[in-house]
């Protein structure tokens, strides 16, 4: 699942997000990288994951914005990867404060849900 980014060729994909991450040049760290795992046992459909990655991404306040989730399976558990601009499609900064911790709240809130 892609939003403003073009999806079918990473190299594109990652022009695209230093062009949106250009409107804001003095943001440090403007890429946001997280991977949601499930237990190896756990075979969620693609929507179920889709609502989690989505559910994530809006309690990290990481919305309107470039993002992409990719689904791996090359490992025993299935996960995903999350990708996400930190400058938003208005060129503000999306707060990352704390995001590591936050980030591992929120999955282990989604994991009791």
């Amino acid at each position: 699942m892609i939003e403003g980014v073009r999806g079918h060729n990473y190299k594109v994909m990652a022009e695209d997000f230093v062009r949106q991450q250009q409107l804001r040049p003095s943001k440090q760290k403007a890429c946001f990288h997280s991977i949601l795992s499930f237990h190896p046992s756990e075979k969620p459909s693609d929507r179920i994951m889709k609502e989690i990655a989505e559910k994530y991404l809006q309690r990290l306040n990481i919305v309107n914005t470039q993002f992409a989730i990719s689904k791996h399976t090359d490992k025993a558990h299935l996960h995903l990867h999350i990708v996400a601009n930190m400058v938003n499609n208005d060129g503000r900064s999306i707060n990352d404060s704390w995001i590591g911790l936050r980030g591992k709240k929120i999955a282990q809130q989604l994991t009791q849900e």
